[in-house]
């Protein structure tokens, strides 16, 4: 895999691009995305706000637009990512989600593939704010197509704690420089500065670089009723404490993101097949999740990657994966549980060959 910092060569350029994201559904990821992109555009500035699910986005609803496809669209046509985008007011504008063909979910080769297209869009706006939601395969592959910052999403119960802790593990498995902040949706600013410190305090112990303060998005049932009866969330007005709470996490956001480059990776097609290797091995009664046997770099992963088709072990290609698994996990551990959704298609796949073989339950991840 090779990592390309770009400032203007081809990619995403100047604009500032913000992922927001959720360890879990119903944290509040897309009311959040969707309150920034409405406070940067109040400012003057031109926004491109992104809806990044698939398959079920339902965010143009929430704005009074009608959508010919969708973030879906670009996964099995050749449009240009541009002619799907909507305009909502002079400043803002979305990219809709929804619109992906029916049947299995794409795979993360594609879905990286999908994001590299829509970072095309970057260059012809001041801000992009992308609603990753909670689904790990868009968070990683938009992370990898010039976010600059994730604002990492919290609810105010345990299990979504929990889960962010478990979100921002994976993301600096991943990228350990990306910067992120640590939001607390439906929490006043004395609650969700209290959640941070315990936020901190894990991260402080188990991360390369700890989450930032983002602030907090206080609960607003007139959001929720929007959000279900299709209410139009341009309509809300400065005076809205959700919209003020937006405006002051917002202004935290472009002050972090102020002289930062933009992010760019992808993986080079000639470096995929050997570049990384990572052997996973699952037995029933000897752990209780997928451990890591063997894992390296170039000549090992190429030893790696010829051991396991001579021995006949399913080999799946996918670099985010091997990556986020290279820099996680020693040799002999357990997959860590805030990786398992990552590692989801290796386990789906070798439990397809399993039910078709009587093999040993191993797999192996490259790139």
């Amino acid at each position: 895999m090779t990592a390309l910092g770009r400032a203007g060569d081809g990619g995403a350029g100047d604009g500032r691009v913000v992922l927001v994201a959720a360890g879990k559904d119903g944290a509040g990821a897309s009311t959040t995305a969707a309150l920034l992109a409405l406070t940067f555009a109040e400012q003057g500035r031109r926004t491109l706000l992104v809806d990044g699910d698939d398959r079920d986005g339902g965010m143009h609803r929430w704005f009074g637009v009608e959508p010919s496809g969708g973030v879906g669209t670009l996964l099995s046509t050749a449009a240009e990512p541009a002619t799907l985008v909507l305009p909502v007011s002079e400043a803002l504008s979305l990219l809709p989600g929804g619109g992906a063909p029916d049947g299995p979910a794409p795979s993360a080769a594609r879905v990286r593939a999908l994001w590299r297209r829509i970072a095309s869009l970057y260059d012809a706006y001041d801000v992009t704010i992308i609603d990753g939601g909670s689904r790990v395969d868009t968070v990683f592959a938009a992370c990898l197509a010039g976010v600059q910052r994730v604002v990492a999403v919290s609810g105010p119960d345990a299990v979504s704690l929990a889960a962010t802790y478990g979100l921002l593990k994976a993301i600096d498995a991943l990228v350990p420089d990306l910067p992120v902040d640590f939001v607390a949706n439906g929490e006043d600013e004395s609650r969700a500065k209290r959640l941070y410190a315990r936020i901190r305090a894990l991260a402080d112990r188990g991360l390369h670089r700890p989450p930032a303060y983002g602030g907090a998005i206080p609960d607003d049932p007139s959001l929720r009723v929007r959000g279900l009866q299709g209410g139009t969330f341009a309509a809300l007005g400065a005076q809205n404490p959700a919209v003020s709470a937006a405006a002051s996490c917002g202004g935290r956001i472009l002050g972090a993101l102020s002289g930062l480059p933009v992010r760019w990776q992808t993986v080079e097609p000639a470096e995929r097949a050997a570049r990384i290797a990572v052997a996973l091995r699952y037995r029933p009664g000897e752990a209780p999740s997928p451990v890591v046997v063997a894992s390296g770099e170039r000549q090992i992963a190429d030893q790696i990657r010829r051991t396991a088709l001579t021995s006949e072990v399913p080999v799946i290609e996918n670099a985010v994966l091997a990556r986020a698994l290279l820099n996680s996990t020693a040799v002999g551990q357990e997959i860590p549980a805030d990786l398992y959704a990552a590692v989801a298609e290796v386990l789906a796949f070798v439990i397809r060959q399993r039910a078709l073989t009587s093999m040993r339950w191993k797999g192996t991840a490259t790139a």
